[in-house]
C-alpha cells in the first residue's frame, strides 16, 4: 500500500498539488466557465486521510486527469470543499475519516465500480436498522415523531442535508429518542388544500460512500433514513403538490406525515440518477413526445383532492 507521501507525489506529477491555482481571478474564471463544475481551495482525501488542500479544480475539464492520477496511485480520491465538514488549518486533518468522506462532492473509484442501482425492495437488506436519533411529541393530540439529518451526524453532510421524516405514531424501537414532549408539537405542517398527484419510490442508488432512494418526481432521500422509517409503513401513498418540496404520506384517506428530500451537492450522484430515470423511461411504451417529468410520472398521476 502506497504511503500518503507517495500518493501526494503521484498527484503532483499530474499537476495536482497543494496551493494549486487555476486562475489569478477566481470570480472571472467562474464567470467564463459558468457551466463547469469548479471547486476552489478544495481538499483531497484518500480513505487514509488528507492528501492535499487548497487545490483549485475545474472538474469538468480535469475530472479525467484526476481519474488517471487515482489509477496510477491505486487509491480512491475524494474531493471536498474548503470548509466541509471542518476547515483544516494545516496538513493534518484530525476530523474522523468516517465523517469526512461522506461530504465529498466528487470522487474517483479506480476500478470503475462507482455506482449501483437496484429496485427499492431488493435494496432493503443493504440498510440495517440503525440507532438514529429522533424526537417525539404530539401532533393534533396524536403521538408523533421526527427524524432528520441535523440531529444525526451520520447523515449530516453536504449530500444529505435537509432530509427529514415526520410521522404520526410511536417511533420504531431501533430509533433513539433524544427529546420527548408531553404537549402538542408543531411537527408537521397542515395538509395542502390544493390538488396533488401520487409519486412512488423508484429505485435505490449507491454512489461512492452514499446511498439514496429516489422518488419518481426526481427527488431523493438518504437510504437508511427511508428504510428505517418510511419503508416500515404498509400500503401507503406518496403525494406531492405543485410548488411544494415535501412529500405527503397518506393511508386510507388520512395523512400520516411528511418526507423532506435532501439536497445533493455531488453532480456524479444526480447525473447518474437522471441517466437511470432516462433509461427506465425508454423501457416504457409511453410515447416520447411527452415531457420528461410527465413521462416519468405517467403511471403515478392519481389526483388527490
Amino acid at each position: 500500500m502506497k504511503t500518503k507521501q507517495t500518493i501526494t507525489e503521484i498527484l503532483g506529477s499530474f499537476g495536482i498539488h497543494k496551493g494549486r491555482c487555476i486562475s489569478a481571478s477566481k470570480s472571472r474564471y467562474k464567470k467564463l466557465h459558468e457551466k463547469h463544475f469548479i471547486v476552489f481551495n478544495s481538499k483531497l482525501y484518500s480513505r487514509r486521510g488528507l492528501i492535499a488542500r487548497q487545490v483549485d479544480l475545474d472538474l469538468t475539464i480535469e475530472g479525467p486527469i484526476l481519474k488517471e492520477a487515482a489509477k496510477t496511485a491505486g487509491v480512491e480520491i475524494f474531493v471536498l470543499r474548503e470548509n466541509e465538514p471542518d476547515f483544516v488549518w494545516d496538513d493534518y486533518d484530525r476530523t474522523p475519516i468516517s465523517r469526512v468522506l461522506p461530504n465529498a462532492i466528487w470522487w474517483v473509484i479506480p476500478d470503475g465500480n462507482d455506482g449501483v442501482f437496484l429496485p427499492v425492495d431488493l435494496a432493503r437488506g443493504r440498510s440495517r436498522p440503525s440507532a438514529l436519533n429522533c424526537v417525539t411529541g404530539f401532533w393534533h393530540d396524536v403521538p408523533a415523531y421526527a427524524v432528520n439529518s441535523w440531529m444525526n451526524p451520520r447523515i449530516d453532510n453536504v449530500n444529505m442535508r435537509g432530509a427529514a421524516v415526520e410521522l404520526a405514531g410511536m417511533p420504531p424501537p431501533h430509533l433513539h429518542v433524544v427529546k420527548s414532549s408531553a404537549r402538542n408539537e408543531e411537527f408537521m405542517r397542515q395538509p395542502s388544500q390544493n390538488a396533488g398527484h401520487a409519486i412512488r419510490p423508484t429505485f435505490y442508488q449507491s454512489a461512492g460512500l452514499l446511498d439514496f432512494v429516489w422518488f419518481s418526481n426526481l427527488t431523493a432521500v438518504p437510504a437508511f433514513l427511508f428504510y428505517n422509517t418510511v419503508a416500515l409503513l404498509k400500503s401507503v401513498n406518496y403525494i406531492i403538490h405543485r410548488n411544494s418540496w415535501e412529500i405527503e404520506i397518506w393511508k386510507d384517506g388520512e395523512i400520516l406525515g411528511y418526507v423532506w428530500p435532501c439536497r445533493i451537492d455531488a453532480p456524479q450522484v444526480t447525473e447518474a440518477a437522471h441517466a437511470e430515470f432516462l433509461r427506465l423511461s425508454k423501457r416504457s411504451a409511453e410515447p416520447v413526445n411527452k415531457s420528461f417529468l410527465e413521462h416519468l410520472n405517467h403511471s403515478d398521476n392519481t389526483t388527490i383532492k
